[in-house]
């Protein structure tokens, strides 16, 4: 339909320095090269030392570029519109093969671009529960204990685990429950229990007679049939002392032994706890400590890698917006989509696997990575993430657990500074704002998070935004804290050395004072 003049396009220039008697080469590529990234269009008329260059215009490279629009064939149009029309870019032998008005047929190929905002996006662990409004540290925690750390077995047989354990203590109607469905629904192999509906053997093995032969047999649990999986224990404070104590082995060590009737065995757990818990008064208590809250032995919450309180605090702008998040939740959603799939009963042990037994895709069928943008049902205010569609998040973790990523010798130090810290952090406020004890496992946690953050950026080096981002997840989950950014504590550093300052000089002027007296 209509074809622009053919141009050059440069490809490679080529520039002397008459001063320094240096040759200088730049290449160029822009969206249209096969290169995955563009380069800068700047062409260099000085070096680094403001030596005018000359460019060598016979042995620079350019290559032949056309623009054409192609329009829609008219008898194909649809009646009543106008034909649409494309532009296509000609490099190289293509240019002036076509001329206006001939009937033209393009064959070309999809190719993906790399994104700005790198593989970690904000909309991952955003697409995690999407029915749910905020929560997002917690979210980015349960993205992070899906993925898992890397397991270290040693030398001498002693394994160090690499399975994030969560708690998840706070007000009724906070999206605990709901958030532990999700959960259920996207994670490969996930069990889910109560605490009232579950013992101590129920969770780890249990020995029984067999009814024909009379022989002493073992029951795995539901903690040994999540091997490599996910147990999900709701309502965990109903749990007796007597129950919670058999599943310390197995939070940290990843086995049950059992030796009871002369059965003598050690079968493998390794699998991440997800427990959703109520404070001791029902509700919590402002007035004391989050540990007189929390109610449960320190042996056992330094088990659990992360500890989130969760307070249904009254936020007149806060409650608005959640309830718009739920009444279009209501209005505009399947009722299928709303909290996850229905669990089936008979749960066995590849209950969830990376595809969903009812949703069977087609070979041809495209697998949709993004849902689709609603007014109605994600509001009028278009947010710049995209939430991703469950399916695509089940093979997105699958991909993801298999990367083992290598910690570097700058996020290590990062690492042990923090935790050197956050434990004098946690002397001085002893039980105030602490939830859970700092210990030596506290330090294992921040590298299974950072760990986790790699994977969940598909890299094979930990880097030091990893750490950062473990380190954040930590501070918040133990006391509260968000952190501001390095420059927010730049400033405040610089402030309180001001004030220091100030202070010292108005001690000396007294002091000169008294002396002059």
């Amino acid at each position: 339909h209509f074809s622009s003049l053919v141009r050059p396009k440069i490809v490679r220039s080529v520039h002397y320095c008459p001063a320094t008697k240096k040759t200088i080469e730049r290449r160029y590529t822009d969206m249209t090269s096969l290169d995955a990234f563009p380069s800068s269009s700047v062409y260099p008329t000085k070096d680094e030392e403001n030596n005018p260059l000359e460019t060598e215009f016979g042995l620079s490279v350019y290559k032949d570029h056309q623009t054409i629009t192609i329009q829609e064939m008219p008898e194909k149009a649809p009646a009543g519109q106008l034909p649409r029309s494309v532009d296509v870019v000609l490099d190289d032998d293509l240019v002036d093969k076509v001329k206006p008005g001939d009937r033209v047929q393009v064959v070309g190929t999809y190719r993906c671009l790399p994104g700005k905002k790198g593989g970690y996006t904000s909309g991952t662990f955003r697409s995690l529960a999407p029915s749910i409004h905020g929560h997002e540290y917690i979210k980015k925690a349960l993205l992070c204990m899906l993925l898992g750390g890397v397991e270290k077995i040693l030398e001498n047989g002693s394994r160090i685990r690499g399975d994030i354990n969560i708690l998840l203590i706070g007000d009724p109607s906070v999206a605990k429950s709901q958030l532990l469905r999700y959960v259920l629904s996207t994670a490969p192999r996930a069990i889910p229990t109560t605490g009232r509906g579950s013992s101590g053997v129920g969770l780890t093995a249990a020995v029984t007679t067999d009814q024909e032969t009379g022989e002493r047999r073992l029951e795995a649990g539901a903690m040994v049939l999540a091997d490599r999986g996910v147990v999900c224990i709701d309502e965990f404070d109903k749990m007796s002392d007597i129950d919670r104590t058999a599943i310390h082995e197995v939070m940290e060590q990843g086995r049950v032994t059992i030796a009871k009737a002369g059965i003598h065995a050690r079968l493998n757990s390794r699998c991440s706890v997800l427990a959703a818990a109520n404070p001791v008064y029902g509700r919590y208590d402002q007035y004391k400590t989050p540990m007189e809250n929390i109610g449960l032995q320190d042996s056992l919450l330094s088990r659990f890698d992360l500890l989130f309180i969760v307070l249904d605090q009254m936020d007149p702008e806060q409650d608005r917006e959640i309830s718009d998040h739920v009444l279009r939740m209501h209005r505009y959603r399947n009722p299928n989509e709303q909290d996850g799939d229905a669990m089936p009963l008979g749960s066995a042990v590849e209950i969830l696997a990376t595809e969903d037994p009812d949703f069977m895709q087609e070979e041809e069928q495209e697998l949709q990575v993004y849902e689709k943008h609603d007014d109605l049902l994600h509001g009028p205010n278009r947010r710049k993430e995209k939430i991703v569609s469950m399916e695509f998040m089940r093979k997105y973790i699958h991909v993801a657990k298999m990367i083992k990523p290598v910690l570097t010798q700058e996020s290590a130090s990062y690492i042990a500074e923090e935790y050197s810290r956050l434990r004098s952090q946690s002397q001085i406020n002893s039980d105030i704002a602490r939830t859970s004890p700092v210990t030596a496992r506290t330090l294992e946690t921040l590298i299974r998070l950072s760990t986790a953050h790699a994977k969940a950026r598909m890299n094979k080096t930990v880097d030091l935004q990893d750490a950062e981002a473990a380190v954040e997840l930590v501070q918040f989950a133990y006391f509260k804290k968000v952190l501001e950014k390095e420059k927010k504590r730049r400033k405040q550093a610089e402030d309180d050395s001001e004030t220091e300052k100030e202070e010292d000089e108005e001690s000396q002027a007294k002091e000169e004072g008294r002396t002059r007296r």
